[in-house]
């Protein structure tokens, strides 16, 4: 676990080393701020599925955010859990089933979606999204060590030239670090919350992860955070449950100047960029 095995090499390793230099010149940054959503956002269809993201596409939003790690042979899948029991018809953990038995499940945690979708892999979202969508790759997992899912992530972005509209996150600083050393070329972020140790708010933290961006919990996301790390562009997140008025926190971040929002409602977060005054952003 990160909070286990790592947390000794980390904690030693924060204090010490050059500060990071983010790469604020990247060609995603020309969309900003983004509207990223989340899982494909929160409509009609199971999240992190292809008809999810493409609906997410079609109602405003810029690009989509999608949790990826890989199965028992080997290929990379969009999935969040660990385990498939509280979202599918199935049981077991991702990690340890093939593709083909993750793709005979189905999505069983709400009753009102459109159709059905299997599990999908990265390659074929990846093949089936619009050609200008900008995509959010979280990588899962919370090892110290890697189990390949960083070097795969990237030679499926590489491979389809993918690298001016892709940004790699993850809760984990070492996975970070590990594609920004061995693939200098991809754009990351470290993403942020109040679910982990103390330390994860701290400039040292987020410099030591080598990141580009920073991704913090919502409620981190104030004035005070945006001096804590000035010079990183800042994506905001929160899932709907997290929050009273969407509409209002989603204003209250444009404000502070985000330079994106990973949200389950991208219509609304891009009615409130593109329509500054009538929603009293700005």
């Amino acid at each position: 676990m990160i909070l286990g095995t790592g947390l000794g090499l980390l904690v030693g390793a924060v204090g010490c080393g050059q500060p990071f230099e983010p790469d604020t010149r990247h060609p995603l940054w020309e969309q900003a701020p983004l509207v990223l959503a989340h899982k494909g956002g929160l409509g009609p269809y199971p999240e992190n599925t292809i008809p999810a993201f493409q609906w997410g596409l079609e109602n405003g939003a810029h690009g989509v955010e999608m949790d990826v790690q890989r199965c028992a042979t080997g290929e990379v899948v969009v999935f969040h859990d660990y385990e498939v029991d509280e979202l599918t018809d199935g049981t077991g953990t991702v990690t340890e089933m093939t593709l083909a038995e993750l793709q005979v499940l189905t999505y069983d945690y709400r009753d009102d979606f459109h159709g059905t979708a299997p599990i999908p892999t990265l390659a074929e979202v990846l093949d089936a999204l619009s050609g200008d969508a900008l995509l959010d790759i979280e990588l899962k997992g919370e090892g110290a060590t890697t189990e390949g899912l960083e070097a795969a992530v990237a030679r499926i972005v590489i491979e389809r030239g993918l690298q001016p509209r892709t940004i790699i996150t993850s809760f984990n600083p070492f996975r970070v670090k590990r594609i920004e050393n061995e693939h200098p070329g991809l754009l990351t972020g470290l993403i942020t919350g109040p679910e982990l140790p103390w330390y994860a708010e701290s400039h040292r933290y987020v410099d030591w992860s080598m990141t580009d961006a920073v991704v913090p919990f919502t409620g981190w996301t104030d004035a005070g955070y945006f001096r804590l790390h000035e010079g990183y562009p800042i994506i905001a997140w929160f899932e709907d449950e997290d929050i009273e008025d969407d509409e209002a926190e989603y204003g209250r971040l444009l404000r502070l100047g985000v330079w994106g929002l990973v949200t389950d409602h991208p219509f609304l977060v891009r009615s409130l960029i593109d329509n500054p005054q009538r929603f009293n952003v700005w």
